[in-house]
């Protein structure tokens, strides 16, 4: 596997917001089976909507994207101020998970 993790750049946002709704699809389709499909959606209203509208945000304020074979794979969206830090948002994309890539990302 041949992996770089660069500055994050706005060519690379739109394939981060993918990665981060489809790395996301499973946990709220497990939600959804725990408390069901009404009420996940009462609680959460458009996750996905929210998922992408975060990571907009979030994301000039720093990030870093995984290239695997010279495609988007992950990113990590972090803050900091003054000495600390603090990750924002982070996701691999699912054909990518077991590889190592969230603790190349995050460290």
């Amino acid at each position: 596997m041949n992996m770089q993790i660069v500055p994050a750049e706005e060519k690379y946002l739109v394939d981060c917001i993918r990665i981060a709704i489809r790395a996301w699809e499973s946990v709220h389709q497990s939600y959804a089976a725990c408390i069901g499909q009404d009420l996940h959606e009462a609680v959460m209203g458009d996750w996905r909507e929210k998922k992408e509208e975060s990571i907009r945000t979030e994301w000039a304020g720093g990030a870093f994207v995984a290239l695997v074979d010279d495609k988007v794979a992950g990113y990590v969206i972090y803050k900091t101020t003054g000495i600390s830090g603090s990750i924002r948002d982070n996701a691999v994309d699912p054909d990518h998970w077991g590889q190592g890539i969230n603790t190349k990302l995050v460290e």
